[in-house]
């Protein structure tokens, strides 16, 4: 028999399952994929087992959706790598996504703890947020929204900061035409009733249960097309 060596597809497969599964442990064995793909590709130069944008980025879903303390920090790692590799290689397949930014923003959305590591955590989500911003190769989407307030709602306490943030994210989310239900939802978790109607300069007592299709075309026509 010939000896078999998984390739980049089959660990990106098995790190999706992982994540969709929410398996146990599920983030520390993403990790230890990642360091052994990363130390066999250093040693062989296999080609087929080079990381790239798709394999980070299923680290990166791993994080997101199997929590333990310190996934963050691992989160912010990838992505600082890979800007790094990018820079050295000018590899367009070490970028990352909007996939990638993504599901750095929901894995710090999903941090427990303390005021402090909260706040820590925020930062890593608002760096991803503004880095897909300025990307040339992608823009946000929809999910980027809905991960990014969700990250608001879950790591800012209650007060004027939160609100701003959330002012200012809502109103670009709306200009980008990708303001979508789930988008909605997050809205009314994370501000009082008062600034959700007049950011959606919707007075009706309608507010709590108005869906996107209900507010105009122009802020919602590029929302269909989002993917996480």
């Amino acid at each position: 028999w010939v000896e078999l060596t998984p390739d980049i597809v089959i660990y990106c497969a098995v790190l999706d399952a992982i994540a969709r599964t929410r398996m146990e442990g599920g983030a520390a064995c993403a990790l230890t994929i990642l360091r052994e793909v990363e130390e066999f590709y250093a040693a062989t130069g296999d080609d087929l087992c080079r990381p790239n944008v798709r394999f980070y980025t299923a680290v990166m879903f791993v994080l997101a959706n199997c929590r333990k303390e310190g996934n963050v920090q691992e989160a912010q790692g990838i992505l600082m790598k890979m800007e790094q590799n990018y820079e050295e290689t000018r590899d367009p397949d070490s970028l990352p996504n909007s996939f990638t930014y993504n599901y750095a923003i929901n894995c710090a959305a999903n941090t427990l703890g303390t005021l402090e590591v909260k706040s820590e955590a925020f930062k890593v989500a608002l760096k991803a947020f503004r880095s897909l911003r300025k990307s040339t190769i992608d823009t946000p989407n929809s999910y980027t929204y809905a991960f990014f307030l969700k990250a608001c709602n879950s790591l800012l306490p209650l007060g004027d900061m939160r609100y701003n943030v959330i002012e200012r994210t809502m109103n670009e989310c709306i200009e980008d035409g990708m303001l979508n239900d789930e988008v909605l939802n997050w809205l009314r978790r994370g501000v009082p009733v008062q600034l959700g109607r007049e950011l959606l300069h919707f007075p009706d007592k309608a507010y709590q249960t108005v869906r996107a299709r209900d507010l105009p075309s122009e802020w919602t026509c590029s929302a269909r097309r989002s993917k996480r």
